[in-house]
Order: structure tokens, then C-alpha cells, then sequence
């Protein structure tokens, strides 16, 4: 057979599939403004040792926190002078302090709403106030999209057999195809108000994550013959 003495087949699909959430993802921010540069570290030091004992209190060692950004930089004031015709310009700078922030992160797999409860109320009790925020995810999304993406594939081929039978052919395999993932994969979350205070889980939030819904679509070409 020549190399163009084929027909060719389009089809395309779009395909969705949800994956129950298996992992959580904290992140935990602290900041605040002192005098000094030496304050600044030493209160991120102060507070950064009590979200690891917090943590370590309910089983969760402390190397599983892990450090993301650390940064200090000067707070500072604008000054303003009036030039020869007596309006107000910005002169200069001056510094009046010093501000930090620091970005933690925690990754664990989600056995049940309690554990998440007991994160929860852990960061929310210590004695200063710790901004933090739990998301909902998968542990291997790039294995999620691959299963979706064989399933979709699976699907053209089938399709493609429908079609070329109905018009008295069959497939003799692939020509071309392409295919893209949805941009974003929406994933659940809940963010501590910054004056939270839960002593116990019974006054933590209840946690019933929706499932990671994962998107592909995908082009295909399938090369068919005259039966």
C-alpha cells in the first residue's frame, strides 16, 4: 500500500475524572515588625519554636515542617521637603524599622478528618497569633493525569472504530495525536482567621474535602482502510 493510500479519521474528547483526596497541604506564615533586624530573628525563632512544638505535640516530628522563605527588610517612612516654590516633595527615606515574614510548609497524607482537626487546633493555640491555611490535594497528580490521559486516548480508538465501521472501514492505527491538560486543578482549602482560638477538636472546623477533578482533552488522527 502507498504511504497516503489511507483515509483518515478525526476525533477529539474531552474527558473528566474525579480523584479523592489523599493528602493535605499546610502552609504557615508568620510576620511581624521590630526595631531591630536581631528582634525580628528573634521572634520568628520564638514563634517557629512553638508551631514545631505544637506540632510535635499531636506525632508530627519536627524535620517535617519544612522552610520555604525567611525575610527581613527595612520598614520605612517617606520624608518630604518643599522645594523654592514651597510644594512638598519626596526627599528621601527613613527607616523605622525592620519587617519579616517567613513561609512554612507541611505535607501530609489525609487518614481522616480528626488529623486535620488536630493540625488545626495545634497552629491555632499558639500563644502568639500564626496565620496558616490547609489545602486539599493529590499525592501523584502527574499519575492522576496520566490514567485520565490513557482513558481518553482508549476512548478515541473506540470511537474511531464506530465511525470507520459505520463507513464500511477499519482502523489501522494512529496518524497524529495531541492533547492538553486544563490549566488549574481546583483543590479544597480552609484558612485559620488570624484571632482563632480552638482548645479542643470539637471546636475545630468539620473537613469533608471534595475530590480533585482532573481535565485532558485530546486530538487524534486515526488511519483507517476500506474494508
Amino acid at each position: 500500500m502507498d504511504s497516503q493510500d489511507y483515509r483518515i479519521v478525526n476525533v477529539g474528547v474531552d474527558m473528566e475524572r474525579s480523584f479523592p483526596v489523599d493528602t493535605i497541604s499546610v502552609s504557615i506564615d508568620l510576620e511581624g515588625t521590630h526595631d531591630t533586624r536581631e528582634e525580628c530573628v528573634s521572634e520568628y525563632n520564638r514563634l517557629l519554636g512553638e508551631v514545631l512544638d505544637a506540632l510535635a505535640g499531636i506525632g508530627i516530628p519536627k524535620d517535617e515542617v519544612k522552610n520555604s522563605r525567611f525575610h527581613v527588610s527595612a520598614h520605612t517612612e517617606a520624608l518630604f521637603a518643599k522645594d523654592e516654590f514651597g510644594d512638598y516633595y519626596h526627599a528621601t527615606e527613613k527607616i523605622v524599622g525592620y519587617d519579616y515574614s517567613a513561609d512554612m510548609s507541611l505535607t501530609r497524607p489525609m487518614t481522616d478528618s480528626d488529623d486535620i482537626k488536630a493540625i488545626w487546633v495545634a497552629l491555632t493555640s499558639c500563644s502568639e497569633p500564626v496565620n496558616f491555611s490547609i489545602d486539599f490535594c493529590l499525592d501523584d497528580m502527574e499519575q492522576a493525569k496520566s490514567s485520565l490521559l490513557a482513558e481518553a486516548v482508549a476512548e478515541g480508538r473506540r470511537r474511531a472504530d464506530i465511525l470507520a465501521t459505520a463507513a464500511g472501514a477499519h482502523v489501522t492505527g494512529i496518524h497524529t495525536i495531541g492533547y492538553e491538560y486544563a490549566r488549574g486543578y481546583p483543590t479544597g482549602g480552609m484558612a485559620a482567621p488570624m484571632a482563632a482560638a480552638y482548645k479542643s477538636l470539637e471546636s475545630a472546623p468539620d473537613f469533608n474535602p471534595e475530590d480533585v477533578g482532573v481535565r485532558c482533552s485530546v486530538q487524534m488522527q486515526w488511519r483507517m482502510e476500506l474494508s
